[in-house]
C-alpha cells in the first residue's frame, strides 16, 4: 500500500475516533493498574469494520460472565457471539468467539495493546491511543505474546494466548479507523500494538486469553476450551497432571 495512502488512512483514523470509544465488545483490562484493550473486527472482501460498530445485544451476563452478540457491521448479515468469562485464579479473562450465519470468506480481527500502569481511567477509556500504547514491547512467539510495559524499575507483564491461525503483525495504534487499515498499517511507529487477521468459520469456536501469569495461571492453548468453561485450571500435587475447578 503506498505511504500516502496510509498516512491518509491514519489521519481518518484520529479525526474519526472520539477519545473514549470502549463499546461492547471491546474490552479494557485493569490488573488493577490499565494492562491494555483487546478490540474485534471483521472483513470481508475489501471491506472490514469492527465490531463495535455493530448492533450488541447482551445475552446473559453474570459476575464473572458475559454474553453478548453483534450483528455484522459488514454486509451480508449474519452475528457474532463473545463469550468472556473473567479467570478465578488470577486476573484475566478467556474469551470464546463464535460466527453465526457469516458469509464464507468471512475474516476475524483482533488488536491488542495501550497498557499504561494508570490507574485513574474511567469505564469509557479508549486504550489503543498513541499515548497509552508509546512503551509498549511485544514478544511474539506462535500464537501466544507476551507485552511488557511501565518502568525499568516496575516492569509490568500480560500474557496472552490469540487464537490459533492468527497471521499477527505489529501495527500502528494511531491507524485503527478499520481492522483491515490498522492490519495493514506498518511496524514503524512509535505507538505499537499487535493487529491479527483469521479464518473465520460459521459455527467453529476459536478462544483467546489475557492474563497475568502466576504459579497456578500458566497456560496453553489446549487449555482454552475447558478454561472457558471451567473459569481454572489446577496442577495436580502429587501427579503434575491438570484438572480444571469446577464452578
Amino acid at each position: 500500500m503506498p505511504l500516502k495512502q496510509i498516512t491518509a488512512m491514519c489521519l481518518a483514523a484520529l479525526l474519526a475516533l472520539p477519545a473514549a470509544a470502549q463499546r461492547e465488545p471491546d474490552r479494557v483490562f485493569m490488573m488493577p493498574d490499565l494492562a491494555g484493550g483487546l478490540r474485534w473486527g471483521v472483513g470481508l472482501g475489501d471491506a472490514s469494520a469492527w465490531l463495535a460498530d455493530g448492533r450488541v445485544t447482551i445475552e446473559a451476563r453474570t459476575a464473572d460472565s458475559t454474553v453478548c452478540r453483534i450483528a455484522s457491521p459488514l454486509a451480508g448479515g449474519g452475528s457474532i457471539i463473545i463469550s468472556e468469562r473473567r479467570l478465578a485464579d488470577t486476573d484475566g479473562s478467556v474469551f470464546k468467539v463464535t460466527a453465526e450465519r457469516m458469509p464464507e470468506g468471512t475474516a476475524l480481527y483482533w488488536a491488542y495493546g495501550g497498557a499504561s500502569a494508570q490507574t485513574d481511567i474511567d469505564s469509557g477509556h479508549d486504550p489503543l491511543t498513541p499515548e497509552c500504547c508509546a512503551d509498549n514491547v511485544f514478544s511474539v512467539e506462535g500464537s501466544a505474546f507476551t507485552l511488557y510495559y511501565g518502568t525499568s524499575r516496575r516492569l509490568r507483564i500480560v500474557s496472552a494466548i490469540a487464537p490459533q491461525g492468527s497471521d499477527i503483525r505489529l501495527s500502528d495504534a494511531r491507524c485503527r479507523q478499520t481492522p483491515a487499515a490498522m492490519f495493514a498499517s506498518g511496524k514503524r511507529t512509535d505507538a505499537p500494538a499487535l493487529c491479527a487477521r483469521l479464518p473465520l468459520v460459521a459455527g467453529q469456536p476459536v478462544y483467546f486469553v489475557v492474563y497475568r501469569q502466576t504459579a497456578r495461571a500458566d497456560y496453553a492453548v489446549w487449555m482454552l476450551p475447558e478454561l472457558h468453561r471451567t473459569g481454572s485450571f489446577v496442577v495436580h500435587s502429587q501427579g503434575g497432571w491438570m484438572k480444571s475447578t469446577p464452578d
